[in-house]
């Protein structure tokens, strides 16, 4: 009996690894991709995942307050597992796609548990997970970093079903704090969350297990609060402005949607990112089908609930799971292959449940269904693979999603960022002049085209799109900021600060506008205010690097040296890479009689830069201040050899190699400093005349 059960934990254990492999095969392609679509704002640009002092912001915001954007939503767990992830490994993209690849391999171990738990049958959880595990209707999902969301509220949504389902009899206080806990962290994660109610009672209804009336009801009244919480407080559960399509059109999508969910899961081909919001008639053969799909399954569902309460558990788990994304609840797009993710485990369980009857049967057929699934998985792992790569260069993936959506403005909006980027105008222009075409009613596109016209100096076309995007959203703080950019360009001061003034008014944690009033300040000689500025600009983004050095050269500056070092320091913290930084820093220990630490710091610019003629001079500056001659002449023979014309390299040189007796060569460097019209030392001139 032992043998037999250190067997089955083996036999489990392997197959858990198994899973794990499979994982890491697949998507190990997908881990150089890129930031795409909205990983930009959400991660690159997000201003509250660069420090830990935005947590309150985080978990009392709106989930784009961080990148001044209203989204009506409220995802704090998704921003902070950014945070962690930053304050790991910065903008390491990377990172961020092994962090999601991780969480769908959990999730695949999870569905593994869960059908154990419910089925006792190893095979059957093993091939269910296997299937969602390799799927490639999960690519998007998985590879799109800014889903991440999707993959932490599926976590925790499997993570509470499993203590819930598997724990059910048991009078345990760790399970009544973690059940709870883990239904939080899903509603935390996204909205999706809320299905928990639903699918636990599925589990009642599918087993015939009476529900334990004090954790059940704690979970929803929890979740009740949550969406109380939501409307009153946080005010970000329902979109300020009402749906412009009501509710009876956009209903009928689902059921299209529903009926191209299952044939994406049963041959899953023609995979893309945009869908858009399609209407569609009650009569329409998509819609159709999905209400006859629907009816005869949920029929199904209740018919053979006592003979197969897989069966049951299956479908309900299916339908229940896709309600958020109904559209009862207006929604962007009419279906989404993210939308799939938590639903597709009820469709590959029954999936799975029809390949396990099969194993069963000996002989013949029993290999060839091992053979078949071995191949399916295979295909999947291929299909996979394949999508992961469009997910890789962003210009690869729009373009092959405009196939699909040619007249998504968003797609050729994003194109037109793409090649903004490239500095290729000319396509920028056309793309973004399309997309507004398609949609004119999107500031983001206008603001974007009016930088390409401000890259082109073509000031007052990129005004008049600046002034049109804040028609369309006067809280557009970007095209707010930008418009500040242009009056300064045009020397208007005084309304460039007051568009940045107005821009921090909306969102006084938008780095930007207090980086750009802090260079008009300091245009203005007013550099106490710039001071200010780049303070608060730090205090809204502590991890960039250049704000530091900036504000290090200012205080240089302002004959701050201790002020200045310190910011050097900070600046180099952030970026070990920067070569001003360490030229400055040791400039400024000189100017204090460090020398030391000067030539330190000197050494280290010069070693990572060897061209910079600057570099040598400091160096023999310092050399020179600490009379080590030979060391000193030897690096301001490096600068002059770097630039012949450095006046007063030749000028201190001339000092140095006068004090060595070298009078010839000291004559020399004075008169080509003389010549170049440098500072010349007259007393040195005249001790030299005699050597003329």
């Amino acid at each position: 009996m032992s043998l037999n059960l250190h067997m089955k934990k083996h036999i489990t254990l392997f197959m858990l690894l198994a899973l794990i492999f499979t994982g890491c095969v697949i998507y190990a392609g997908a881990i150089n991709g890129q930031f795409i679509w909205d990983d930009h704002l959400l991660i690159k640009d997000n201003v509250y995942i660069k420090s830990w002092n935005h947590l309150q912001e985080i978990f009392t915001q709106d989930y784009g307050a961080g990148v001044g954007r209203e989204y009506h939503l409220y995802r704090p767990l998704q921003i902070l597992s950014y945070v962690v992830e930053h304050s790991l490994w910065k903008l390491d993209v990377r990172g961020y796609h092994i962090v999601n690849i991780g969480l769908h391999i959990l999730n695949s171990l999870f569905v593994f548990f869960l059908c154990m738990l419910l089925f006792k049958d190893r095979t059957l959880a093993f091939i269910t997970a296997l299937l969602f595990l390799s799927h490639p209707v999960h690519t998007e999902t998985v590879i799109y970093l800014s889903n991440r969301g999707d993959l932490l509220a599926t976590f925790f949504i499997l993570l509470c079903c499993i203590l819930y389902m598997g724990f059910h009899e048991r009078k345990s206080v760790v399970l009544y704090i973690f059940i709870p806990i883990s239904c939080l962290a899903a509603v935390f994660s996204k909205e999706q969350g809320l299905i928990l109610p639903f699918l636990l009672l599925i589990y009642h209804y599918a087993f015939g297990i009476k529900i334990k009336k004090g954790r059940f009801v704690s979970i929803s009244v929890l979740l009740f609060v949550y969406v109380i919480l939501r409307i009153t407080l946080l005010k970000s559960f329902l979109p300020g402005a009402s749906a412009a399509i009501g509710m009876p059109q956009r209903i009928p999508g689902f059921f299209a949607a529903i009926t191209n969910y299952l044939r994406l899961l049963i041959l899953p081909v023609g995979l893309h990112m945009d869908y858009g919001n399609n209407m569609y008639a009650v009569f329409h053969p998509l819609v159709l089908i999905g209400i006859g799909i629907t009816g005869l399954a949920i029929k199904a569902a209740v018919t053979f609930r006592k003979q197969n309460p897989l069966f049951t558990f299956s479908i309900l788990w299916f339908f229940a799971a896709l309600l958020p994304f109904s559209n009862i609840y207006p929604l962007p797009f009419y279906m989404s292959e993210h939308y799939v993710y938590i639903p597709s485990i009820g469709f590959l369980l029954i999936v799975a449940y029809g390949v396990r009857r099969f194993l069963k049967t000996p002989g013949m057929l029993c290999r060839i269904t091992i053979l078949g699934l071995g191949i399916v998985v295979g295909i999947f792992g291929i299909l996979t693979i394949r999508q992961a790569a469009y997910w890789k260069d962003p210009i690869s993936f729009y373009e092959r999603t405009l196939q699909y959506a040619p007249d998504s403005a968003r797609i050729n909006h994003n194109l037109g960022d793409i090649y903004n980027i490239k500095e290729e105008f000319d396509l920028s222009i056309g793309y973004y002049e399309k997309a507004i075409k398609l949609d004119p009613n999107q500031p983001d596109t206008y603001n974007s085209l009016g930088v390409v016209y401000q890259k082109q100096v073509k000031l007052q076309e990129a005004e008049a799109l600046f002034r049109q995007a804040l028609k369309i959203n006067p809280k557009f703080i970007d095209a707010r900021n930008n418009l500040g950019v242009i009056y300064h360009k045009q020397g208007e001061l005084d309304k460039a600060l007051r568009e940045f003034k107005h821009a921090l008014a909306i969102n006084p944690n938008y780095t930007k506008a207090y980086l750009n009033s802090a260079r008009i300040y300091y245009a203005l000689g007013q550099k106490e205010k710039a001071v200010d500025c780049y303070k608060k600009a730090l205090e809204t983004d502590p991890s960039d690097s250049g704000i530091y050095y900036t504000l290090g050269i200012l205080y240089h500056e302002m004959g701050q040296a201790d002020e200045a070092i310190g910011m050097f320091k900070n600046s180099l913290r952030g970026n070990t890479q920067n070569v001003d930084a360490y030229y400055n820093l040791g400039v400024v220990y000189a100017k204090q009689e460090q020398f030391q630490e000067a030539i330190a710091m000197l050494k280290k610019a010069k070693s990572m830069d060897e061209s910079a003629a600057d570099i040598c001079y400091a160096l023999g500056s310092a050399y020179s201040k600490m009379e080590e001659i030979a060391q000193a002449i030897a690096e301001y023979e490096k600068a002059l050899k770097i630039n012949p014309n450095y006046a007063q390299a030749h000028n201190n040189i001339a000092l140095l190699y006068f004090h060595n007796q070298e009078y010839t060569r000291a004559l020399e460097h004075c008169e080509k400093a003389l010549s170049l019209g440098g500072i010349v030392n007259l007393e040195l001139l005249e001790a030299l005349e005699p050597y003329r």
